[in-house]
């Protein structure tokens, strides 16, 4: 979706990331060839597949453990944010940690 927001931004002229700064998540292979490179937060897919099991075995009925399971994330800075365009962190910038909760009903 965030790069579709980049072209799309693009065919109406808007300047990023002086109009706007766009960043995407999944950090996926396109985000590094598209102009302006996106900034994306990245995760281990892999790892959060792990954890994702005990969700499939809750869903079949089992036991599953009970805990909140932080994955981790980076934030690949690129040229679709403010801050990475001009080499700082803007004053706006917020800090977020993505956790996966796994819930039973």
């Amino acid at each position: 979706m965030a790069v579709g927001a980049i072209f799309e931004c693009q065919r109406r002229g808007v300047s990023m990331p002086d109009q706007l700064a766009i960043c995407g998540f999944d950090d996926l292979p396109i985000a590094t060839s598209i102009n302006p490179a996106l900034t994306t937060v990245s995760v281990d897919r892999v790892e959060m597949g792990r954890h994702g099991q005990v969700l499939l075995q809750r869903l079949a009925g089992e036991a599953a453990p009970h805990k909140k399971i932080d994955v981790g994330f980076t934030l690949r800075e690129r040229q679709s944010t403010y801050a990475a365009s001009k080499g700082d962190r803007g004053s706006n910038t917020i800090a977020v940690e993505p956790v996966l909760f796994i819930q039973a009903k």
